[in-house]
């Protein structure tokens, strides 16, 4: 179930079943997007579905046994879990999840983090070397990119043992998205807009690829139009077919 708040979440992984070291069996869970952000952003959604998803599978407890760190076992859970999510979004969306989390998250990247989160440093660095598991062009424009926001420190994230068998996990996902998948004939914002993609996977990446491209004089009107076109196709595409309804 799908709400808007004001920030991104979802029920996830509840609590109990953690603790007892189960699976859930939940069939239902909530989802929230922030209601404030424009549509080129909403790739941030999929991590919190991954939430969802990963509360079905034993991964995290698998990936954490194997870690060795100061941090209290549940801390180490909580940064894998969030780690992972970022793996299944990146596998999935391909790079518009980086350049959302990046374009969206970069202001507050100099805050330390709780426990329960592990460094953006380390997430990011994470999110590259599956980009570069299925060939994205982008992977030198985005490693430049996260250097200019200073986050290059990920070898002392508390957790770091676990880079090797998050990349062994997302390299077995059966979703993966190769990057030879997400091209399109659509070359400029006006052919964007005119006949932007169904397949919600190449509208975020064309929509990204394009918006990179624009030009400080036209950046704002660009993001606009293409938000817009994102947020009607999405509309489109998830309106009924029964007029009557």
């Amino acid at each position: 179930m799908g709400a808007f708040y004001n920030t991104y979440g979802s029920t996830g992984t509840f609590i109990l079943n953690r603790r007892m070291g189960r699976p859930s069996g939940d069939d239902y869970f909530m989802v929230l997007a922030d209601e404030l952000d424009s549509p080129i952003y909403w790739p941030l959604v999929v991590h919190e579905l991954s939430h969802c998803w990963l509360s079905s599978q034993n991964v995290i407890e698998e990936i954490s046994s194997q870690i060795h760190s100061e941090l209290e076992p549940k801390f180490v859970e909580r940064r894998v879990e969030e780690a992972l999510c970022d793996a299944v979004a990146v596998s999935l969306m391909g790079t518009s999840y980086v350049f959302s989390y990046v374009n969206r998250l970069w202001s507050s990247f100099a805050i330390p983090n709780s426990l329960e989160y592990p460094s953006n440093s380390f997430r990011l660095e994470l999110m590259i070397r599956i980009l570069k598991q299925t060939d994205h062009d982008e992977v030198s424009n985005l490693e430049t990119l996260i250097e200019e926001t200073a986050t290059t420190d990920w070898e002392d994230e508390a957790i770091v043992d676990s880079m090797i068998l998050m990349e062994d996990f997302a390299r077995q996902l059966p979703f993966t998205i190769d990057a030879g998948n997400l091209t399109t004939d659509i070359e400029n914002i006006d052919e964007f807009v005119a006949s932007p993609p169904d397949d919600q996977r190449k509208l975020y990446h064309i929509g990204w690829t394009l918006l990179n491209g624009s030009n400080a004089d036209t950046y704002s009107d660009d993001f606009k139009r293409i938000n817009l076109a994102i947020q009607e196709t999405l509309e489109r595409n998830s309106a009924t077919f029964n007029t009557q309804a």
